[in-house]
């Protein structure tokens, strides 16, 4: 079957392959502990952003990736998804993400996945000039 998509496990990784005549194409990896799985990540506030959080700096959320801790942060803290978030879901243009110091606009975006313990930060961004 020329595009037919499987999932192997080889060792502890789960690979989705694709298969062209006989021969099988990896297309993504990833560790087979954690596949679809939600972690617990700390999530830095940014104080325009503590209103919504009752004044926390930081607050902990249990997802698999950015969309995931966006979803579960406006489960905490209701409008959180709306300032963070446009009308299609995307990250709004003036707010810029960090996982562990990467900036998730130059990895998978909204849906960079995130790891146990690791540290997300809110930053918006500041404009100005003379």
């Amino acid at each position: 079957m020329a595009g037919d998509s499987r999932l192997i496990l080889v060792g502890s990784d789960l690979t989705l392959v694709s298969q062209s005549g006989c021969d099988y194409h990896p297309v993504k990896t990833q560790n087979a502990q954690n596949a679809g799985s939600k972690m617990t990540v700390t999530v830095k506030i940014p104080t325009p952003l503590r209103r919504l959080t009752e004044q926390k700096d930081k607050v902990s959320a249990d997802a698999s990736d950015i969309a995931g801790v966006v979803a579960a942060l406006d489960a905490q803290f209701p409008g959180m998804k709306d300032r963070l978030c446009d009308e299609d879901g995307a990250l709004r243009h003036f707010v810029n993400i960090y996982v562990n110091g990467e900036d998730v606009r130059y990895m998978s975006g909204i849906e960079t996945a995130v790891s146990d313990g690791d540290e997300l930060s809110i930053v918006p961004a500041v404009a100005g000039g003379l």
